[in-house]
């Protein structure tokens, strides 16, 4: 029910607040309405003034009409976004079709991206499409639309159509690029993830990380460190990044450099110890895999069952068999059985 008080009625249709001095339900008392403005016949005949009341609640009424649209419409991309988040996608999509059928005339176009994105973890390329065609002038300047069906097209093996749909879009957005980009990398295209990269004018950190993962596979030494060298501050922390650095200077076969940006990284996972050691004892370096163990010990990170392969195998080839005995007896039993096993298949192939 709409409520307006005199004042604002009055300032409504050119009327002196003088002559309205109640509040007033349209709907219930119009004949009411009607009976007390007509004493200001000072200013307009009662007819006259009967239309110009009509006039202004229709006008109040689309707009409280209006209103309850738009927040139906940012309820509904409320709740779309949280079930992806809770990776509902399934309940996500069967909302967005349901609200389709009960309201055709409207859809949000973050409704729609969220729909898309639904879509993309589902793998379900026919009901993405759909989306996109049905809504294709609304979405193609939507860069959150583009990214979610370029990663979709990626994702369903059509490489070739996301690159297209790249092309032709007039945005590009990072998170474009990114979509991409790992696109590329799932079909194994690391050449063009790398020339790719160095057209983005201001990479984010999901690009850098892409990046420098297509370097590793590529085996590519030229383009990590020239990266590496024009780093921007804010991301020479970023553990994410580094990480993945170590990783393309490892595969590049250059370990001086990975263990220099190795130890720049505040707090190291258990797999960059893991990939670094493994490096070190392919090139014979098995007392440096020994003294990464030594730094895991300092920072309190909880060696897995391929830590303890790797140094098991370091001591093994240093001869220092008491040492390896040492370790293995330090192995949680929960893991001793899986290391062993490990182990002895590896010695005996």
């Amino acid at each position: 029910m709409l409520i307006l008080t005199g004042y604002q009625l009055a300032s409504s249709i050119h009327v002196h607040p003088d002559f309205v001095l109640i509040e007033m339900n349209f709907y219930n008392n119009s004949n009411y309405l009607v009976w007390v403005f007509s004493i200001t016949n000072e200013f307009y005949t009662r007819n006259n003034m009967f239309s110009r009341i009509c006039t202004r609640l229709t006008t109040y009424t689309n707009l409280k009409n209006q209103v309850s649209t738009i927040r139906s419409l940012v309820n509904l991309s409320a709740e779309l976004r949280k079930l992806n988040n809770e990776k509902q996608y399934q309940k996500a999509l069967k909302l967005f079709n349901l609200y389709e059928e009960k309201h055709p005339e409207s859809r949000s176009d973050f409704a729609l991206v969220q729909a898309l994105k639904s879509s993309t973890h589902l793998n379900n390329l026919s009901t993405g499409l759909k989306i996109y065609s049905k809504y294709q002038s609304r979405l193609t300047t939507h860069s959150y639309a583009l990214a979610s069906l370029i990663a979709l097209l990626g994702e369903n093996n059509d490489i070739t159509r996301a690159k297209d749909l790249f092309n032709k879009s007039t945005i590009k957005t990072t998170g474009i690029y990114g979509a991409l980009m790992k696109g590329l990398i799932k079909h194994r295209q690391f050449n063009e993830v790398i020339d790719l990269f160095f057209q983005i004018p201001k990479p984010d950190e999901a690009n850098y990380v892409l990046f420098f993962y297509a370097c590793s596979h590529q085996r590519s030494k030229e383009a990590p460190f020239k990266v590496y060298k024009t780093l921007p501050h804010e991301f020479e922390q970023r553990p994410n990044i580094l990480s993945s650095l170590v990783n393309a200077f490892i595969k590049c076969n250059e370990l001086s450099y990975a263990e220099k940006v190795f130890f720049k990284i505040t707090k190291p996972i258990v797999n960059t110890y893991g990939n670094l050691m493994k490096a070190f004892n392919e090139n014979d370096q098995f007392e440096r895999t020994l003294q990464l163990y030594e730094q895991m010990k300092i920072k309190q990170i909880e060696a897995n069952s391929t830590i303890y392969l790797l140094l098991i195998n370091a001591c093994a080839n240093l001869g220092v068999f008491t040492r390896s005995q040492s370790l293995f007896d330090q192995i949680p039993k929960s893991i001793q059985k899986e290391t062993f096993v490990r182990y002895v298949g590896k010695i005996t192939t």
